[in-house]
């Protein structure tokens, strides 16, 4: 707990409010949001802090959100209400200085506390989609780079000491700027992947994330579990060539894999190793605006091993003919349709 005076009068306030589990993140996110707008915050307060911080996914993402909501309300109001002041080390809290805090600590948390927007919502400071077959390359403000694969929606929220990306679904690749004090992080599907400098991509779909690390390592950090805490591991450190998936709050051991092939599609390449039909077609669907229907279950497993530019569609369906012995019939518009070829 913070030990200045005017932090202990905002928890104070807090007393008329259940002190359970989902809000506790957000009270103490306030005493910090409030404490680091001082100029006379120490080095040591600052190092509590990044610990408070990095301790837990709920921890930042409730900062994060303190920090963009009071920007917002600043920017609408326009009023010294909506606005903390700062101090400087030779100035004693006032008691409107109190208030001015109590004000807007009290607002902020009825926001937090009502059906948990404080967790599910922030203020959303560029958002990016993708439609099928497009690619985007984003040079980010802090000189990251953010590059969005096919079929992709992401958005990107800066703060002073944040720098978050939630990748809603589809695959972003992320080369990262170092920063002193504003970690990067980026969440998908309750997944936090925090970067400890390097280059690494995520691909979030079908309710799976995967995460491919590409150069230095990151962080893999999944929500607490009440009922099954102490039986999962919570965090995982994934390093360069190796890639781990998050699936029903499981995060999977870390596995070799081909850093070359899994960063083709930023080239406009696809390369399969031993890859069943199946995938081969929904992959291939992200790009096309076909529907791949494969009549024999049996052929679904498989498997192809080869490479294609993403933009030769029919070629590299021909090629499919001839290794598999199939026969892929492309005469509707919409839909692909494979079966074994009939001798």
């Amino acid at each position: 707990m913070l030990t200045s005076p005017h932090v202990f009068l905002l928890t104070d306030s807090y007393q008329m409010y259940p002190d359970d589990d989902r809000n506790h993140s957000g009270k103490e996110a306030l005493d910090w949001f409030v404490r680091m707008q001082s100029d006379s915050v120490t080095e040591a307060e600052r190092a509590a802090f990044i610990a408070w911080r990095d301790a837990k996914p709920e921890n930042a993402q409730a900062y994060a959100d303190a920090e963009l909501l009071s920007h917002k309300l600043a920017a609408l109001k326009g009023h010294s209400a909506y606005h903390i002041p700062r101090l400087t080390p030779d100035q004693k809290p006032s008691l409107m200085t109190m208030q001015s805090f109590n004000r807007i600590a009290l607002f902020l948390l009825i926001i937090f506390s009502s059906a948990g927007l404080w967790w599910q919502t922030g203020i959303v400071s560029d958002e990016y989609v993708t439609s099928a077959g497009e690619q985007r390359h984003i040079p980010l403000e802090d000189g990251s780079k953010l590059e969005l694969n096919t079929a992709s929606h992401a958005d990107v929220r800066y703060t002073r000491l944040e720098r978050i990306v939630t990748l809603y679904s589809g695959k972003a690749y992320f080369d990262i700027a170092d920063e002193n004090y504003r970690r990067f992080v980026v969440l998908a599907g309750g997944l936090q992947v925090r970067d400890i400098g390097t280059r690494f991509i995520v691909r979030h779909d079908n309710e799976q994330v995967t995460v491919t690390v590409l150069e230095g390592e990151v962080e893999l950090t999944r929500p607490a579990l009440s009922d099954r805490s102490g039986e999962l591991p919570a965090t995982l450190t994934l390093l360069a060539g190796q890639q781990s998936h998050y699936r029903n709050e499981v995060i999977t051991p870390a596995i070799p894999i081909d850093s070359v092939a899994a960063a083709a599609w930023r080239e406009g390449k696809l390369i399969f190793k031993a890859t069943p039909l199946r995938e081969v077609v929904q992959e291939l669907a992200r790009y096309h605006p076909l529907r791949f229907v494969i009549h024999d279950p049996a052929l679904a497993d498989e498997t192809v091993t080869g490479s294609f530019h993403i933009g030769e569609l029919s070629s590299f369906l021909r090629a499919l003919e001839q290794v598999l012995q199939i026969q892929i019939d492309t005469r509707n518009p919409d839909i692909a349709s494979i079966q074994r070829r009939k001798n």
